[in-house]
């Protein structure tokens, strides 16, 4: 009687399943939009520049342990669901969707998170020509992150190979 209790359509499984989605919602959409407080910082002077781009990193910062949740309430929801054969981390969607989740983590931790904070740095000490590599840099991490969350989305929506429900 566990499936009962645990399984897709039991409270604890709704319950997980929608703090998945609530930190995906809050962690994903506090980073998706970077580029706008990016784009926003190229428009000002260092000094204002700096204190949006450090707002950014405070707000991303948030965003991050959110980002780290979804993946622990996705595992969850998985454990619970795969009572009910539901679907199986062995399913394709569900693997291809966890590998990018980590190759996703570790972009952000080689290359966005260091590039913001020195990106700060500049900043603080009044700019200079380090500023437009350090924002390429930040561009091509950012979307690259974002087409990676596209395709994690669309996997997780359409779940390809995987139980139709």
């Amino acid at each position: 009687m566990v499936v009962a209790v645990t399984g897709p359509g039991s409270g604890i499984y709704r319950l997980f399943l929608f703090l998945h989605i609530a930190t995906a919602i809050v962690g994903f959409g506090a980073v998706v939009l970077n580029g706008v407080y990016a784009a926003q910082a190229r428009k000002r002077p260092a000094n204002e520049a700096a204190a949006i781009m450090e707002t950014n990193f405070a707000v991303s910062k948030i965003g991050e342990y959110c980002i780290y949740a979804v993946f622990v309430f996705g595992l969850v929801t998985g454990i619970l669901g795969s009572n009910a054969d539901a679907f199986r981390f062995g399913d394709m969607w569900l693997s291809i969707s966890m590998a990018l989740y980590v190759v996703g983590i570790a972009v952000s931790h080689a290359v966005m998170i260091p590039t913001a904070r020195r990106l700060n740095e500049v900043l603080r000490a009044g700019g200079g020509p380090e500023v437009e590599s350090l924002n390429r840099r930040a561009a091509l991490g950012g979307g690259f992150l974002n087409v990676l969350l596209a395709v994690i989305l669309l996997l997780m929506v359409f779940k390809p190979g995987g139980p139709k429900f």
